[in-house]
C-alpha cells in the first residue's frame, strides 16, 4: 500500500527535477494544449487528483475554472497551496489530502464537470483500485462529465533505449509488468497500462473519447541530462510530436498517454 511519505520527501525538489525541466515543460504543454481544445467553459468545476505541487492547478485557476485540489501527500498539498496563495486567481473551492482510489469521499463536494489527473499518479493504483475508483468517479462527476488522465504507458521505446544504452536491462523492460519505484529512498509499487487496458477498466460507465501521446518524440525524463544543451533538438522533437502524436496508435508508444473518458451512466 502506497503511503503519503512516499511523496512527501519529493515535494520540495519536484519542481526543479521535473516541472521546470525542459522535458517536463514540453510534456505538460501537450496536456494543456489538449485541455484548451476541449471547449470547457469558464466556471467549470474541476476536481484534481494527484495534483502534486499545483502546476496544473494554477493552469485551471488562470483559465477561469473552479478547482478542488487533492493529493495523497500533505507536503505536496502544502507546496501547491503556497502557489495558489501567491496567485491572483482565487477560485479555489477547497483542498484535501486524498488517495485517488477513495475519490468517492468527495461526492458531496461535487458534482464536477471534470476530474483530472496528470503524469502517472494513477499508476500507483492496481486494476482493483481503479475499479473501486470508478464508482467514486460516478458519484463526483456530472452526467456527461469528463475524466481526463495522463498515465504512464506499458511501452515506452525511448525510455527503454536510454536504459539499454546505460547497460540496465532490468530498467529497460520495467514497464512490462508491476515495478518498484524509488522516490527519495521511499519504495512503492507501480503498475503500467496500455490505453486499451486502462479504458477497459472504466468501460461500464465511461465512453472513450480520445487518446493522445505525451512523450513519443519528446523524450522521457531520464534523457533530460542528454538534452540539457540541445534545445534545438528538443524543439524539433516537439514539432514532430505535435504533428503526428495525436493518433490513437501513437499513444501506445509514448512515455505517457492522455486518455479522455466521458461518463455515460
Amino acid at each position: 500500500m502506497i503511503k503519503s511519505e512516499s511523496f512527501d520527501a519529493a515535494a520540495k525538489d519536484y519542481d526543479d527535477i521535473f516541472t521546470n525541466s525542459q522535458i517536463g515543460r514540453l510534456q505538460r504543454a501537450r496536456v494543456w494544449q489538449y485541455l484548451n481544445e476541449q471547449g470547457f467553459k469558464r466556471g467549470s468545476r474541476v476536481l484534481e487528483i494527484n495534483g502534486g505541487t499545483g502546476e496544473d492547478g494554477l493552469f485551471f485557476l488562470r483559465n477561469g475554472f473552479e478547482l478542488y485540489f487533492t493529493d495523497l501527500s500533505p507536503k505536496m498539498v502544502e507546496v501547491a497551496l503556497g502557489k495558489f496563495e501567491q496567485s491572483s486567481h482565487k477560485a479555489l473551492l477547497g483542498s484535501t489530502t486524498l488517495n485517488a482510489k477513495n475519490i468517492g469521499q468527495l461526492s458531496e463536494q461535487g458534482p464536477f464537470d471534470l476530474v483530472f489527473s496528470n503524469f502517472g499518479g494513477l499508476n500507483c493504483l492496481n486494476e482493483k483500485d481503479l475499479e473501486d475508483m470508478m464508482s467514486g468517479l460516478n458519484s463526483c462527476l456530472k452526467p456527461g462529465g469528463r475524466f481526463i488522465a495522463v498515465v504512464m504507458s506499458s511501452c515506452c521505446p525511448n525510455e527503454s533505449a536510454y536504459f539499454l544504452l546505460k547497460g540496465s536491462m532490468k530498467k529497460a523492460v520495467r514497464r512490462r509488468a508491476k515495478s518498484i519505484a524509488d522516490v527519495e529512498g521511499q519504495k512503492f509499487p507501480v503498475w503500467y497500462y496500455s490505453p486499451k487496458a486502462f479504458a477497459k477498466i472504466f468501460a461500464s460507465s465511461f465512453k472513450l473519447m480520445h487518446t493522445r501521446a505525451v512523450g513519443l518524440f519528446i523524450p522521457s525524463s531520464p534523457w533530460e541530462g542528454f538534452f540539457k544543451n540541445k534545445a534545438s533538438l528538443l524543439k524539433i522533437a516537439n514539432g514532430v510530436e505535435n504533428r503526428i502524436g495525436n493518433s490513437a496508435t501513437a499513444a501506445y508508444f509514448a512515455d505517457h498517454f492522455l486518455i479522455d473518458l466521458k461518463r455515460i451512466s
